[in-house]
């Protein structure tokens, strides 16, 4: 890396749950408990197919950013470790 330039990592919390399934999906992420329906509208951590979907949406950006980007603006909160 040359002058001027730095690194940030990002930690998106609740990673799975930010991605939303499709519609035609919805018929197998609901429960029925004592009665009630309770549809589940995003993917979810114990599904087999969570980490691909996750991993491809992830690639995606990552190659926005790099081919498409000349200027990334990041905002929020920035966690400062001082040594003592």
């Amino acid at each position: 890396m040359g002058p001027g330039c730095f690194v940030a990592k990002v930690d998106v919390a609740n990673a799975f749950r930010n991605l939303a399934t499709h519609p035609s999906a919805h018929r197998y992420g609901f429960l029925v408990i004592e009665g009630k329906v309770y549809l589940d509208g995003a993917i979810n951590f114990g599904c087999r197919a969570s980490p691909k979907v996750f991993d491809s949406v992830a690639a995606a950006i990552n190659w926005v950013v790099q081919h498409r980007c000349d200027d990334l603006l990041g905002v929020g909160m920035i966690e400062v470790m001082h040594s003592a």
